[in-house]
């Protein structure tokens, strides 16, 4: 079975963005950095060396995963950016990155996985209710061991917002949610 393109983006997008956030968990806050660093650097590099060479093994992954027009590899660049501005962020817990992170790739995939497919009712732009709830629903159980059901519900409704609303969604996302979190892990 060969599987749609966005479909094959997204699952990569979601097994890519929860390891991501494990390992931010795991290393701490400068080796963070400097690998979200490494990875703006390499992804800028190669996408560089894309337009320029033919690189085989680069070449056909970027067949498979990328839009066509897209910069090569423009979506994980982001993903980095908006990893690296919220782990630089000294009063954004590492915990706080590692749910905004979780959230990220979690809404952003489950937005496309139901609502290409089945969402009708459109919102905005080509977004649609059904993929945009998905993504709602689908982030609040993912992050709700790790916060109350009130929070995850509050968070994931911000991302979930932005999502359909703003582009470079793998930036706005992060930092949004990991503001949200932030203030209610304050106050309440």
């Amino acid at each position: 079975m060969v599987l749609d393109l966005e479909i094959r983006r997204n699952l990569f997008h979601l097994i890519f963005g929860v390891a991501v956030a494990f390992y931010v968990l795991f290393v701490g806050r400068s080796i963070s950095i400097i690998s979200f660093a490494v990875g703006i650097l390499i992804c800028v590099f190669f996408a560089d060396c894309l337009q320029r060479m033919k690189i085989p093994v680069l070449n056909w992954i970027i067949k498979k995963m990328e839009r066509e027009g897209q910069i090569p590899g423009r979506g994980v660049l982001t993903f980095f950016i908006g990893g690296l501005i919220i782990t630089s962020v000294p009063w954004f817990s590492m915990e706080t990155v590692f749910i905004a992170i979780v959230l990220t790739a979690v809404i952003d995939s489950f937005t496309v996985f139901i609502g290409k497919y089945y969402g009708k009712v459109i919102i905005y732009q080509d977004k649609n209710f059904l993929g945009t709830f998905a993504g709602f629903l689908a982030g609040t159980l993912a992050v709700s061991p790790f916060l109350t059901i009130y929070q995850a519900a509050i968070v994931c409704l911000s991302g979930s917002i932005v999502e359909l609303f703003l582009p470079y969604d793998n930036i706005t996302i992060p930092i949004t949610t990991a503001t949200v979190l932030t203030i209610l892990t304050t106050l309440i």
